[in-house]
């Protein structure tokens, strides 16, 4: 899959033995966006194992 604008930032979450993604929760181009979906998903879903993406090139506009 080609990777797009909504790449950029993102927020997954994966199993404790970080083997496994278990879902995307956001996809965003937007850093602010992100940001705030970050805030909101570790509100709804405590104890899960969040990470949260950014991808390098998002920076070079």
């Amino acid at each position: 899959m080609a990777k797009t604008a909504e790449d950029n930032f993102r927020i997954e979450v994966w199993d404790r033995e970080e083997q496994a993604l278990a879902e995307t929760i956001s996809r965003s181009p937007d850093s602010a966006v992100s940001q705030a979906a970050w805030q909101a998903a570790i509100r709804r879903r405590p104890g899960m194992l969040l990470i949260h993406y950014k991808d390098p090139a998002a920076d070079h506009h």
